[in-house]
């Protein structure tokens, strides 16, 4: 999103550099990575040169027989490189005045920034088409030379470029101190795990102090601009005691009431937005069809749990996860694509260690979330994020996983899908950590089901059975019966293992 306002060069250095934090790419070829980037062999090498030159402390670069390797020293992040792309960037120098005060004349802004007028007009024209393609509802004008947007639009804006133009060890706001938004935050989660995950996140502490600096400097949010209702307020107004309802904001006293929280909630909470698990309820949601989906979603997380044997995790935060999806389906498209600017492959990495322990437990996951989100058009890099925001936030996953990972698959296939899908659930039930058992809903084909590679096989009579030792014939056993196969089957291949085991510690 934001490195669009970097020049064309800028952009594809940034790109380069970004290939090689996946912990999978080693070293490239010149031509590969030209085709990566979308420039000519000449450029790339132009590119290079500059990387090695401008970050010299920061990396090493290394080019040989055709192969480009880059390793980039542990302290430095993808962050700190735009940053420093940002900070030799003129839309990020004048964005980041104009968010300050406004400059009365061209030529006083050009000598200002050290640019001629031609060079500023330029900038500023590249300026407002970012805001055009993002569907961003502002502009600069140039008598005088300002940055023309609603205080919505600047309270939900500002912070974003905040964030990735400073440093995160400098505090931002000059009147109100961070203590001050502790206590507000502290004073409204009491009763909201959802704004207690919130304040895990840093960035909610930059984008409450905006709000609490503006109303401070009594530059407010027009009454209706924000679409939080009455009935919003006043629910999160009731859940903060009524002998905790003083705060202050720059040293001075302030009486939490509905107009001030109008003034605090902009940019972060609004009608969609669900903070208490007691508002799980039909009454708390503007559309009918969102709670009926939203407790469908709660109803699949709850059978997963229990299909994959997910012991630590309880009703609140299947709870939490679900009003986590839920809003994030609601949050301000620009806002929620900056959760997806960096990390990408920590978050692919911590995927495929959880791919490791049961692949079938996060496909089945992903599907849940997918399904939910589809209606919003979340795809992409955001659709990857909050799955990995569930992963993390799901207690204590990787150890439930360990502990109740099946050791061998099994089929079941009698040409009555539905039968079939019942019975795999039942065992499933009965076999959680040893074995996990599956369906299909396709016409049986034992060569291809061998390719699968199962363990076992749960067939019908009609069925020709090329593996007699894995597979029984269940169509005229008893349930106990099939279970007491299974269970010698079970052990069995245990033994076989072991004895594997032995075999290779041996030699």
């Amino acid at each position: 999103m934001r490195y669009r306002l970097l020049s064309q060069k800028a952009q594809r250095q940034l790109h380069i550099i970004k290939i090689f934090y996946d912990p999978e790419v080693k070293a490239v070829s010149t031509r590969q990575l030209a085709k990566m980037i979308g420039c000519s062999l000449s450029i790339l090498l132009k590119d290079l040169e500059e990387i090695e030159t401008l970050y010299d402390q920061e990396l090493t670069l290394k080019r040989e027989d055709g192969q480009v390797y880059i390793v980039i020293h542990t302290d430095y992040t993808y962050g700190y490189f735009f940053q420093s792309y940002a900070h030799a960037c003129s839309e990020f120098m004048i964005l980041d005045t104009l968010f300050k005060r406004q400059i009365n004349t061209m030529d006083e802004a050009a000598e200002i920034f050290y640019m001629s007028r031609t060079s500023l007009s330029r900038a500023i024209q590249r300026i407002n088409k970012f805001f055009t393609d993002l569907e961003i509802p502002a502009r600069i004008t140039k008598s005088p030379l300002k940055l023309d947007m609603s205080e919505t639009v600047y309270r939900t804006y500002y912070p974003l470029f905040l964030d990735i133009y400073y440093s995160v060890d400098e505090w931002l706001c000059k009147d109100v101190t961070y203590q001050e938004v502790l206590d507000f935050f502290l004073k409204v989660s009491d009763h909201s795990n959802f704004i207690e995950f919130y304040m895990k996140n840093p960035f909610i502490y930059l984008r409450l102090a905006i709000n609490m600096q503006r109303t401070f400097e009594g530059s407010l949010v027009a009454k209706g601009e924000w679409p939080v209702s009455d009935t919003k307020l006043e629910h999160i107004l009731k859940n903060i005691p009524e002998d905790k309802r003083q705060i202050t904001i720059g040293g001075r006293s302030y009486t939490i009431d509905k107009p001030l929280l109008y003034q605090l909630s902009a940019g972060i909470v609004d009608d969609h937005i669900i903070l208490y698990p007691q508002c799980l309820k039909q009454a708390y949601f503007p559309q009918i069809a969102y709670f009926n989906r939203l407790k469908a979603l709660y109803q699949q997380f709850k059978h997963l749990s229990i299909s994959y044997q997910l012991i630590s995790i309880t009703d609140e935060q299947l709870q939490l996860i679900s009003i986590i999806i839920h809003n994030y389906c609601f949050m301000n498209r620009i806002v929620r694509e900056y959760f997806s600017d960096f990390n990408v492959f920590s978050i692919a990495d911590y995927r495929k260690m959880i791919m490791d322990l049961n692949d079938d437990f996060v496909s089945e996951l992903e599907a849940c979330i997918y399904e939910f989100i589809e209606p919003f058009r979340i795809q992409g890099p955001s659709y990857g994020q909050l799955c990995f925001t569930v992963l993390t936030v799901w207690t204590n996953l990787i150890n439930d996983l360990k502990a109740g990972k099946p050791r061998y698959k099994a089929l079941i296939s009698t040409e009555n899908y539905y039968f079939d899908r019942a019975y795999a659930d039942y065992l499933n039930g009965q076999f959680c950590n040893s074995i996990k058992f599956y369906n299909t809903d396709q016409p049986w084909n034992w060569v291809d089901a061998q390719k699968l590679d199962y363990d076992l096989y749960l067939i019908s009579h009609k069925i020709p059975c090329d593996h007699k030792e894995s597979s029984l014939i269940i169509t005229n056993l008893s349930t106990k019966q099939v279970v007491e196969w299974v269970k010698s089957r079970v052990q069995l291949l245990d033994e076989q293992n072991k004895m594997g085991e032995l075999r290779i510690g041996d030699s």
